[in-house]
Formats: structure tokens, C-alpha cells, sequence
């Protein structure tokens, strides 16, 4: 993965105003083999799970 296209990755992130297209968009240009996309998708489903029980957490 480029140092670049992460840091333009955040930089996208982090603002508020961009929309899912945007996102979509930068996600086709990083430079990561199939392995690696299928890694970060793992990893982020397991991130929105624990959102989702600390969500729940909170409203008990």
C-alpha cells in the first residue's frame, strides 16, 4: 500500500462531508491483493460487531 493514498485515505475519512462514492472510490485505488481486502473487510465487520454490543451495553 502507497504512504500517499493512505494518507489521502484519512485526510477523506476524517471529513465529514464526503460521501460513500468518495470512499468507494479510494478503496479501489489502494494497492492490496485480494488477501488484503478480504483481511480489512474481517477486520472491519469485527469492529462494527463490537460497536454494535457496546451500543447495546450502553442502553442497558
Amino acid at each position: 500500500m502507497k504512504t500517499n493514498t493512505l494518507s489521502k485515505t484519512s485526510r477523506v475519512a476524517k471529513d465529514k462531508k464526503s460521501n460513500r462514492e468518495e470512499l468507494d472510490e479510494l478503496w479501489l485505488t489502494i494497492e492490496n491483493t485480494p488477501e488484503d481486502r478480504l483481511e480489512i473487510l474481517r477486520k472491519m465487520e469485527k469492529l462494527q460487531l463490537s460497536i454494535t454490543e457496546t451500543k447495546m451495553k450502553l442502553k442497558h
